[in-house]
């Protein structure tokens, strides 16, 4: 399982960071080569654990991981 930082911006490689409507927090991941992508499709548990695993949606990209995102707040 990576560990993934929070950052106010997805503008690190591997970070994510959250917004929010209405009561539902979101996140959006970028992978490790740069791409965006929302991680609603996933669950997220109270510890920050993602399942499924995430795979970049981008064509091409082969990041499938295991991901825990750091900071969390349902």
């Amino acid at each position: 399982m990576i560990e993934v930082p929070r950052v106010d911006q997805a503008t690190l490689s591997l970070s994510w960071t959250a917004w929010k409507t209405g009561t539902k927090v979101h996140a959006l991941l970028r992978c490790p080569k740069g791409h965006l992508a929302t991680l609603d499709d996933h669950e997220i548990a109270a510890d920050g654990t993602v399942s499924p695993s995430v795979v970049c949606p981008m064509e091409g990209c082969g990041f499938h991981e295991t991901l825990k995102l750091l900071d969390w707040e349902s």
